[in-house]
């Protein structure tokens, strides 16, 4: 589910949702239907190309946080102006595949 989706579903708060509570978390995986929530926060964004996230992933049926992450990413090259595709090219689009990846072997 995405932002959207979720803001909908939960009619909360997003911060709540991805603050340091699992219960908001919890709440909006229930009303979405899903097992898990995955939350997080943007804890550094440079437009110099480097950005660092900082997730969760909340089990819904026990409220429990079932793995934490945090990475970061350095773009390879030096950014021009960076502005948004810039940034989400060569930091945010390269640090979300590294969470999907990290996510599925810790998953499966």
């Amino acid at each position: 589910m995405d932002v959207r989706h979720t803001r909908e579903a939960s009619q909360a708060d997003l911060a709540a949702v991805n603050g340091a509570s699992t219960a908001a978390a919890v709440r909006v995986g229930k009303q979405l239907k899903v097992s898990y929530v995955l939350t997080g926060t943007v804890e550094e964004y440079n437009t110099k190309g480097s950005a660092t996230l900082k997730t969760q992933l909340v089990e819904v049926a026990t409220g429990k946080v079932k793995y934490t992450v945090e990475l970061s990413h350095q773009s390879p090259k030096e950014l021009r102006t960076g502005g948004d595709v810039e940034m989400k090219t060569y930091v945010l689009l390269p640090i979300t595949l590294r969470l999907a990846e990290t996510l599925t072997a810790e998953l499966l």
